[in-house]
């Protein structure tokens, strides 16, 4: 016989082999949360199980990985699999829920479920992202593999039912394009979102609320199309490296008078001015969002007292200059001719091209003349210069 351990039951313990289903009524499993799961209770195994007041853990076995997808979040998938390294078949992994002992009506308002031994991948559908690799002959072809970011470490689903990952679980994106826009992007350190915690700032204006999951990046690079070119334009469609946090002998982080992170001079300099590239990025629902706002003459505020080898502005040598034709911008070529861009702006809501403004002048050399144009990102991610 099995049994289930009681409120006044103190680190009682079960070994069982028994489908999770026959433990649970079938409206336990929240089908209306968790879209797909039908039949899912019946695939884990409880191999064991013990509570104590307020806390009670199963241990569970799976033959296979488990999909799952969730209502409201279209074109992503949850996958439940085992950790890399993993030799045995099978999936073991845990499952704890802790809530008010003393409390049982505010029990259904504050429990806690954590999952720990699993990895969980987040997969897109292709309408939203394309994994993408080299062509070798600097070109980018699809894949035909959905993009799939793997997470490790604890999962904890709340009572209103938002998912928390570990505090410190970020992956890299890699090479996608965003849905059919032609725009392809890279990113790193990428953290998930699902519910917990509030949005960043400027949230509001990518159109993200708090229905909102998915991945938030603070930058992603831009992988500008085989059309354009030149050393300063391809440096600059990419993030800064990031810099060295002052830490004391205990390894700790040191702040700053106004409670901000200290960091360290880079050993060489470093451009922290404006970049072709997206800012404050989301991707989830809805697909992909994100901004590049790039101005040759703006400036980055640095404050009062600025770090030393951080350079704020466009460097002359990175810039096209010629000053009787009053034309200057920052170093490029766009269909082998060079352009000197004076401004580059983009904006993505929802993986569609909202705006899109180029500004530049282009020089003929065989009229030997400039001529002003400006080049707009069509929805297919071809460009128009006009």
């Amino acid at each position: 016989m099995y049994g289930w351990p009681g409120n006044d039951q103190v680190d009682d313990a079960f070994l069982s082999h028994v489908p999770v289903g026959l433990l649970f009524p079938e409206v336990a499993w929240p089908e209306d949360q968790f879209e797909g799961g039908a039949g899912l209770l019946d695939r884990l195994i409880a191999t064991g199980w013990s509570g104590s007041p307020g806390r009670f853990e199963i241990d569970l076995f799976a033959e296979s990985e488990q999909r799952l997808s969730l209502p409201g979040v279209d074109g992503l998938e949850l996958v439940l699999g085992g950790p890399e390294g993993l030799d045995d078949p099978g999936i073991p992994f845990r499952l704890a829920v802790t809530y008010d002992q003393d409390d049982l009506d505010a029990a259904a308002t504050s429990w806690v479920l954590t999952l720990s031994g699993l990895a969980v991948t987040l997969v897109w559908d292709t309408d939203l992202l394309r994994a993408m690799e080299s062509d070798g002959d600097g070109g980018y072809v699809e894949t035909g593999e959905p993009v799939a970011l793997t997470f490790t470490g604890e999962v904890r689903v709340n009572h209103d039912w938002t998912v928390e990952f570990d505090t410190d679980a970020r992956v890299d994106l890699g090479t996608v394009q965003i849905g059919s826009t032609g725009i392809i992007v890279s990113a790193s350190d990428v953290a998930p979102y699902f519910g917990v915690g509030a949005l960043p700032d400027g949230a509001a204006d990518l159109g993200l609320d708090d229905a909102f999951r998915g991945l938030l990046a603070g930058e992603v690079q831009v992988i500008l199309p085989q059309s354009w070119g030149g050393r300063a334009a391809e440096t600059y469609a990419k993030p800064p490296p990031p810099l060295v946090a002052e830490t004391d002998p205990d390894g700790r982080t040191v702040a700053r008078e106004d409670g901000t992170a200290s960091y360290l001079p880079p050993e060489s300099p470093v451009y922290v001015g404006p970049r072709i590239t997206f800012s404050s990025c989301a991707i989830g629902t809805g697909g992909f969002s994100g901004d590049i706002a790039f101005d040759v003459d703006a400036e980055t505020d640095l404050g009062e007292d600025p770090l030393p080898g951080l350079i704020q502005a466009v460097a002359e040598e990175d810039r096209l200059t010629d000053e009787p034709a009053g034309v200057s911008g920052l170093s490029a070529e766009l269909f082998g001719f060079g352009l000197a861009v004076q401004r580059f702006e983009l904006s993505l809501r929802h993986n569609t091209v909202t705006s899109s403004t180029i500004d530049g002048s282009l020089r003929v050399p065989f009229l030997d003349a400039w001529f002003d144009v400006e080049v707009t990102v069509a929805g297919d991610g071809a460009l128009d210069v006009g």
